[in-house]
């Protein structure tokens, strides 16, 4: 799944939350039982990366390096990607909402972020509702053909939402089984994810 399949994220949104202020008032839907952790220690040699304009931030290893945006020739391309070489990757693209989310409605969106991971030809093998940090939101884990290395991948890839913001973090491990040696690394940045938007 390239990083280009995301960028109906913003359209499908969008039309999903006008067709909702355009129909009757209904019960809101129910999400799935969240899961949440208590946050670990973010290791030493972990940096912090702000995107004020964005609205978020997080911590990483200080070996990590930024991808140019612009080397990855999609269309709408993410906010921010951080790689320690390789295929593998965390990438953050940030969508502005038609209208807030929060605990109250989130259940509201599944319908949305089903659709987007929908659109890509992938093994979804856990979806779940998630909070993190104060963010609710929804979870996948799903493997995918990647093109340029004939690889199997896999995403870890959350949809988190705060106020009229949505914010996909996704995880990147290529060939799949190099989760195992990546998953610490990869929890530890989902754990500093943070935010910074104040709520209004």
């Amino acid at each position: 799944m390239a990083l280009g399949a995301l960028a109906l994220m913003a359209v499908l949104v969008g039309a999903f939350l006008l067709g909702q202020r355009a129909s009757e008032p209904t019960a809101p839907a129910q999400p799935a039982p969240s899961t949440s952790s208590a946050p670990r220690p973010v290791p030493a040699d972990f940096v912090t990366y702000t995107d004020s304009d964005a609205g978020f931030s997080l911590k990483h290893p200080n070996t990590w390096r930024r991808v140019p945006t612009e080397d990855l020739q999609v269309p709408d391309p993410p906010n921010l990607v951080l790689s320690p070489g390789g295929l593998d990757y965390v990438s953050v693209r940030v969508t502005e909402l038609e209208g807030k989310v929060g605990p109250d409605n989130v259940g509201d969106l599944k319908a949305v972020t089903d659709a987007i991971i929908s659109e890509a030809e992938v093994r979804v093998l856990e979806q779940r509702s998630v909070t993190v940090n104060g963010m609710v939101g929804y979870y996948y884990l799903y493997t995918f053909s990647d093109t340029a290395s004939k690889q199997e991948g896999l995403h870890s890839h959350y949809f988190l939402f705060r106020d009229n913001k949505m914010y996909a973090v996704v995880f990147q491990a290529v060939p799949a089984e190099a989760i195992r040696r990546l998953e610490p690394t990869f929890d530890a940045i989902r754990d500093s994810f943070v935010s910074t938007e104040k709520s209004g």
